[in-house]
């Protein structure tokens, strides 16, 4: 078979190789609105909004009170979630007057780290070209 072979596809002419680059464009695609849907099914908009508003919030007020390196501190005690700690083991050295505001925090990011191993998944996924298997919401 010649490799400029042209298929007729409902009146029109598409080469073979053309119709393979369709194909697994739309196979990405198709990817990419699951891992959507998955995402914002377990993560809606509006949650993501609020936790826009509430991380602002809580850091605003505790870099107020003179707490330096919020945000290192936050990724490290994210981290320890994901490593297999609570979210209670990982606030227990939190002063009671901040605990509230890091447990918001902490979950923030518990979740927003999960968005990105879902992307993570997702581009791994399409590279070995295969179906995603998205994390487990963790919250």
């Amino acid at each position: 078979m010649s490799d400029n072979v042209k298929i007729e596809v409902k009146g029109l002419n598409i080469s073979k190789e053309e119709l393979e680059r369709l194909k697994k464009e739309h196979e990405i695609n198709q990817k990419k609105a699951f891992c959507a849907e998955y995402i914002y099914s377990k993560y809606p908009q509006v949650k993501q909004n609020s936790d826009l508003a509430d991380k602002l919030y809580y850091e605003t007020l505790i870099k107020t009170s003179g707490v330096k390196d919020l945000e290192a501190d936050i990724v490290k005690r994210v981290e320890n979630f994901y490593e297999g700690k609570s979210v209670k083991d990982v606030i227990l050295d939190v002063d009671s007057k901040h605990k509230e505001a890091y447990i918001q925090l902490v979950k923030v990011g518990i979740r927003v780290a999960w968005v990105q191993r879902c992307k993570a998944e997702l581009k791994a996924a399409i590279i070995e070209n295969r179906e995603p298997n998205f994390p487990k919401y963790p919250l």
